[in-house]
């Protein structure tokens, strides 16, 4: 995703055609992005006005809720990591995985500030025994590392850490992160808007919400569909979700 983002930015940059007519991803990539106007809701009439975004830009697909992923074996449960903090805890230094991409800490610094994020991640780089990219959890549940921090998503990935004895947690001193991918196509498309966006996406409904053709990720604004039920539980828990503001807010 960030190599295929980068390659649609710098071809709009020399004016040649984009790489891939559509783009899905985080507010990170297509806030580079020189976009076309989204025709979403002229292509699918069930796509409400709170799924389009950024003046028109882009449409809202898939909702996000990262957090911590983290071995049953090797994190007792009265071990797990109440607040963001604890993962300064000595006992945790050479056996926490992040991301090469810092996933999830540019939302932690919303909630923070800058100053306190810096000084935190300061500390928090010394805990870090490696660098794995989201989608590679297995390695967590095969006990090379005891914990990741942060996941790129918490409530797509329950049912698999359920199956595989993994536990997880999402807890930012009870302010939970809640942000999304975008469907974005950029100006220098080769084809119809409509035509390109009707590949990416499909509307299902019986959960009346959207979600990518894996069928996993899901959007939280549809009601009925797994990210809505998982949000609510978390609030239900005392959970209070903090959404991204986009750039033009």
């Amino acid at each position: 995703m960030p190599q295929l983002a980068s390659r649609i930015i710098q071809e709009g940059k020399a004016g040649q055609p984009a790489s891939s007519d559509l783009f899905i991803g985080s507010e990170n990539h297509v806030a580079r992005m020189n976009l076309k106007s989204s025709s979403g809701r002229r292509c699918f009439p069930h796509i409400t006005r709170p799924m389009v975004d950024w003046d028109g830009k882009v449409m809202i697909v898939v909702s996000r809720t990262p957090g911590l992923t983290y071995n049953t074996t090797m994190v007792r449960a009265d071990e797990v990591p109440q607040r963001v903090e604890d993962l300064l805890n000595p006992k945790w230094k050479g056996k926490i995985a992040s991301t090469p991409y810092a996933a999830s800490f540019d939302r932690l610094a919303l909630i923070w500030g800058e100053e306190k994020s810096t000084a935190f991640l300061q500390k928090f780089a010394k805990q870090v025994a490696g660098l794995i990219r989201c989608g590679e959890e297995e390695r967590v549940l095969n006990g090379e590392f005891a914990m990741m921090a942060f996941n790129c998503d918490l409530g797509g990935r329950q049912r698999h850490a359920r199956e595989r004895r993994a536990g997880q947690w999402q807890d930012f001193q009870r302010r939970g992160d809640l942000s999304y991918w975008y469907l974005a196509v950029p100006k220098q498309l080769r084809s119809s808007q409509c035509g390109v966006s009707s590949g990416g996406v499909y509307v299902d409904q019986r959960r009346t919400g959207y979600s990518l053709e894996d069928g996993e990720d899901q959007l939280a604004l549809g009601r009925g569909t797994n990210m809505f039920k998982f949000v609510k539980d978390q609030e239900r828990q005392g959970v209070k979700f903090y959404a991204n503001p986009s750039p033009t807010s």
